[in-house]
C-alpha cells in the first residue's frame, strides 16, 4: 500500500515546531528551578587539625572540600520550601564542628515534594568527617583524616583522599579515585568503582556491578547481582571474590604467587598463570598454588565465568 504523500516525508513541520517549543520551555523551566535556590545559612568557624565535622541531615546533597586553614566553612543552599520547612543547627564543640538539618515538624514529612537542600563545606586538610543524610549524594575531595559517610538515596564519591573510610549508600553508587587507607563500603543499590586504591577493601553490593583496581591490601569483594572486576598489583595479602550472578574477571602480575581456589557451577574457569603445582583442574574449578604459593586468591561464583589473566 503506497503512503500518502504528507506521510511519505516525515513529520510535518508543525509537530517539529511543536517539538521544539516544548524543549525549550523545559529547559527554561529547569534552569528557573536550578536557580530557585538561595542561601539559607552561611558561617565560618575556628577550629584545629585533626578535629571533627558532624552532619545530620533528612535531605540534601552534601560537596565537602579542603584548605589549609585551620577553619570550617558551611555554606547552606535551599529552595523556598527548605527555608519554610527545614531548621538547621550550627555550633562549635570541643571536639569539633556540629551541623544539624531536621524538619522543623513531624507534620513535614507529609509535605516534602520539591525540597531542595544543598550543602557546601569547607574543612582543614587533615580532619575528620561523619556525615549522614537521608536523601542525597556525597561528594568529599583531597582530605586526610577518617571518614564515616551515610546516605539512604544517593551516590558517594571521593577523590584524592588519605583515609580510613566506611562508607555506604542504601541506593546509589559509589565511586573512589586515589586512596591511601583502609574501606569499608556496601550499596544495597549500585555499582562499586575504586580506581587506584592501596590499603585494605572490604566491598559488598547487593544490585550492580564491581569495578576494583589497586594494590598493598587484602581485598574482600562480594555482589548478589553483578560481575567483579580486579587489577591488582603488588604482592597477595589475600583476595576473596564473590557473585551469585556474573563473572569475574582478575588480573594479576606474572609472577604473582598466591593459593588459587577457583570455581563456578554455571560456567568455565580459566587461568592465564602457571599452576606450579598441587593443581587440580576442571572445566569449572581450580585449585592449586601460583608461582609457588602465597596468601589465598578465592573466587565463586554460581552464574559465570572466573578468569585469571596477567596484567
Amino acid at each position: 500500500m503506497k503512503l500518502k504523500p504528507e506521510f511519505a516525508k516525515g513529520p510535518r513541520p508543525f509537530l517539529i515546531f511543536l517539538f521544539m517549543v516544548a524543549a525549550l520551555m523545559l529547559s527554561c523551566s529547569l534552569k528557573m528551578y536550578a536557580g530557585d535556590l538561595r542561601v539559607l545559612q552561611e558561617r565560618t568557624f575556628q577550629t584545629q587539625f585533626w578535629k571533627n565535622l558532624y552532619l545530620n541531615s533528612s535531605t540534601g546533597d552534601v560537596s565537602i572540600t579542603t584548605w589549609d586553614k585551620q577553619e570550617v566553612y558551611v555554606k547552606i543552599y535551599g529552595n523556598k520550601k527548605a527555608a519554610e520547612k527545614m531548621k538547621f543547627k550550627l555550633e562549635s564543640e570541643n571536639d569539633g564542628i556540629h551541623i544539624t538539618a531536621k524538619r522543623s515538624s513531624w507534620m513535614n514529612w507529609f509535605f516534602f515534594g520539591n525540597l531542595d537542600v544543598r550543602f557546601e563545606i569547607k574543612v582543614p586538610t587533615n580532619y575528620n568527617v561523619y556525615t549522614n543524610t537521608a536523601g542525597g549524594d556525597i561528594r568529599l575531595n583531597g582530605l586526610s583524616g577518617y571518614l564515616k559517610l551515610e546516605t539512604s538515596g544517593g551516590d558517594i564519591s571521593l577523590n584524592n583522599t588519605k583515609c580510613k573510610s566506611s562508607l555506604s549508600t542504601s541506593g546509589g553508587d559509589i565511586t573512589i579515585d586515589n586512596n591511601t587507607g583502609d574501606i569499608k563500603l556496601s550499596t544495597s543499590g549500585g555499582d562499586v568503582k575504586v580506581n587506584n586504591f592501596k590499603g585494605n577493601l572490604n566491598a559488598s553490593t547487593s544490585g550492580g556491578d564491581m569495578h576494583l583496581s589497586g594494590k598493598g591490601g587484602e581485598v574482600h569483594a562480594s555482589t548478589s547481582g553483578g560481575d567483579i572486576y580486579l587489577n591488582f598489583q603488588e604482592s597477595n595479602q589475600g583476595i576473596y571474590l564473590g557473585t551469585t550472578g556474573g563473572d569475574i574477571v582478575v588480573r594479576v602480575p606474572l609472577n604473582f604467587s598466591a593459593f588459587a581456589d577457583l570455581s563456578t557451577t554455571g560456567g568455565e574457569v580459566t587461568c592465564d598463570i602457571p599452576i606450579t603445582h598441587n593443581g587440580k583442574m576442571t572445566a569449572s574449578k581450580i585449585k592449586g598454588d601460583l608461582n609457588g604459593g602465597g596468601k589465598p586468591l578465592r573466587c565463586s561464583t554460581t552464574g559465570g565465568d572466573i578468569k585469571i589473566s596477567k596484567l
